[in-house]
């Protein structure tokens, strides 16, 4: 045999099952009937589960059947309450056309105005394009009326009014109910809260005139009529 030649031997057919045969693993009949055991066992337990996880499926969905309309009604009325209540509140402000809006911060060019101070401008709420709403403040806007911080935050008349062109205290609402959630609308002026663009002077003389108009209309129902054909 020369070096690095390649020789081929033939093994013999029943060599080959001998071979097998040795290493064939070999199961004795109690290792079987303990696979067997595991196996039904394990089935057994994935059928308990299927079952339990099917019961619990179903009393989820009666509870959330049951539990759902009364949410929904609950939501339901709770929304034709609100609705209600915002529908009636615009309404009030639509026909009172001049409402009041509250601030807390000065704005406008308005002087002597400490920030977080509670008061309220006089103007128009109106219609606008589509479904929103505004609320207009007079052009100019006329301060008569300033905060003294110092003195407790009382009142204090100008003797000279200070005049604004300003849009600053008009507002655009996109709907009714954005109105009505924004709560800083109100058809009267609100107690105890000052309205800076008002003059209480010119109100109390706009009140006398009207007072001395009905008095005269009502003095001249009271007159007695002369007849000029009557006997001397």
């Amino acid at each position: 045999m020369s070096a690095g030649s390649e020789q081929n031997y033939d093994i013999p057919d029943h060599l080959f099952k001998v071979i097998d045969t040795h290493h064939e693993p070999r199961l004795n009949k109690d290792d079987t009937d303990d696979d067997e055991e595991t196996t039904d066992y394990i089935l057994k337990v994935l059928e308990e589960s299927k079952k339990s996880l099917t019961k619990m499926l179903i009393e989820s969905q009666n509870e959330s059947k049951s539990i759902l309309p009364a949410i929904e009604k609950s939501s339901e009325s709770t929304n034709d309450k609100y609705s209600s209540e915002a529908k009636e509140f615009l309404d009030g402000l639509t026909n009172a056309q001049i409402v009041y809006r509250m601030m807390d911060s000065p704005k406008g060019g308005l002087q002597q105005i400490p920030e977080g101070y509670r008061y309220c401008v006089q103007g128009f709420f109106l219609r606008s394009l589509g479904d929103t709403y505004e609320f207009v403040n007079y052009q100019p806007l006329t301060q008569y009326f300033v905060v003294l911080e110092e003195e407790n935050n009382q009142l204090e008349r100008l003797a000279c009014p200070i005049h604004s062109y300003t849009n600053d205290f008009s507002r655009i609402y996109a709907n009714g109910m954005d109105v009505f959630e924004a709560g800083d609308l109100s058809m009267l002026q609100p107690a105890g809260v000052p309205c800076l663009n008002i003059s209480q002077g010119n109100l109390e003389t706009s009140l006398c005139l009207l007072t001395i108009q009905v008095e005269e209309h009502q003095c001249q129902e009271l007159v007695p009529v002369h007849d000029d054909q009557s006997d001397h």
